[in-house]
């Protein structure tokens, strides 16, 4: 059975943006990968043209701190270390939130899975109820958005901020 979709432009555009604000603090490049993928980008140093990494975004539609965790599907965090041990380089998660991105390397992760989905299932979805990793805000690494309009081309100036 072929999985449905369920992504739109809005999420793309909310992708773009996080990796964006996540190139610009770390100075690296991105290239988005088809929708397909099981990765969202090839991450690579701006100075050598060199791939080094991998991201993977996930967008939350609240503003950081609003809940004190964020999660990802198991199958998800599974297609990451796949990934990560098929190409060699490590794969980032990056949380897209409407005031900024939270991120972490897949290697540091470190949570708890419950079981959990939509109340309202989809028809033809296949992963509306699944396994899901929960893991607490305080575990990543902020970065502000300056203009916090989600739909905003401006990214403007970032300011890093980390629970730890």
């Amino acid at each position: 059975m072929r999985e449905k979709r369920y992504e739109k432009q809005i999420d793309r555009n909310r992708q773009s943006r996080a990796l964006s604000q996540l190139c610009k603090e770390h100075r690296l490049g991105f290239v988005e990968l088809e929708s397909l993928s099981k990765v969202d980008a090839v991450l690579f140093d701006e100075k050598t043209l060199s791939e080094i990494a991998f991201a993977e975004v996930k967008g939350v539609n609240e503003s950081i701190g609003e809940k004190n965790y964020v999660r990802v599907s198991v199958r998800k965090l599974h297609h990451c270390q796949k990934q990560q041990i098929e190409e060699g380089r490590p794969v980032c998660i990056v949380w897209a939130f409407y005031d900024g991105i939270g991120y972490i390397w897949v290697k540091d992760v470190e949570g708890s899975v419950k079981w959990l989905g939509m109340k309202k299932i989809r028809p033809g979805s296949l992963w509306d109820r699944e396994l899901m990793f929960y893991m607490n805000q305080d575990k990543l690494k902020f970065v502000l958005y300056e203009e916090n309009n989600v739909n905003s081309d401006n990214s403007g100036e970032s300011d890093v901020r980390t629970n730890r």
